[in-house]
């Protein structure tokens, strides 16, 4: 196509490849001019990566905090086989967590390996890319669904205590101390062993804790009376 500027714009076939020719010429006071002969070169671009699994094929499902010795692993000849280059052109694999829901990396061996992140459940995505440095990437996606579990009990802090000699009484609320992840209302049973006994009461209501110095409990100069 010949423009107003006096350019020229060329748009091969589609799926054209080879060499392809055009000419033209100038008019001046209606004297034609020798005819030029333009060749343009229609190279086959190279093209993306192919994916080839089926995503969903791939979900799976874990326990919510999983251990690193059950971490999902699948081999480097596997990821590739998850991926088609056109032209057989060498690919990079890499791997990430699109949510933060769980870690996933190509590990130096090529081995996509996927781990817990603490307290994530519901459904995660793991983002899976092949790169061809000649032409670009192609990614897909599959689904980990974590399932939840009930987690122990979390210990937020520990607390010293000084008390005086006598007739003291401290008092703790538990639930400063102790937190549940999940959420759960937590119940409190109090440690009282027979040598404390000798010392103090303890008594819970609800998530406060009481102890209070027996009566006639004195301690002086290292020594209980």
């Amino acid at each position: 196509t010949l423009n107003k500027d006096g350019s020229f714009t060329y748009k091969a076939k589609e799926g054209f490849v080879g060499v392809d020719y055009f000419g033209y010429f100038d008019v001046i006071n209606g004297t034609k001019s020798k005819a030029a002969i333009v060749t343009i070169s229609v190279k086959k671009r190279n093209q993306f990566p192919a994916v080839v699994v089926k995503a969903a094929s791939l979900d799976t499902t874990v326990a919510e905090d999983f251990p690193d010795s059950r971490a999902l692993k699948y081999t480097k000849s596997v990821v590739a086989s998850w991926f088609k280059d056109p032209e057989g052109d060498s690919l990079t694999f890499s791997a990430k967590s699109k949510d933060g829901k769980l870690k996933a990396e190509i590990t130096s061996a090529g081995i996509l390996e996927i781990k817990s992140a603490p307290d994530s459940t519901g459904k995660a995505y793991v983002v899976v890319t092949a790169t061809d440095e000649k032409s670009g990437s192609q990614s897909f996606e599959f689904c980990v669904t974590i399932t939840p579990v009930n987690d122990r009990p979390v210990l937020l802090r520990s607390d010293t205590v000084y008390v005086a000699n006598s007739g003291w009484t401290v008092k703790w609320n538990l639930d400063s101390l102790v937190k549940d992840v999940d959420g759960d209302k937590l119940e409190f049973t109090p440690n009282e062993t027979s040598a404390l006994a000798k010392y103090m009461t303890i008594s819970l209501n609800g998530s406060v804790l009481t102890a209070k110095a027996i009566d006639g409990f004195k301690y002086t100069d290292g020594k209980i009376s």
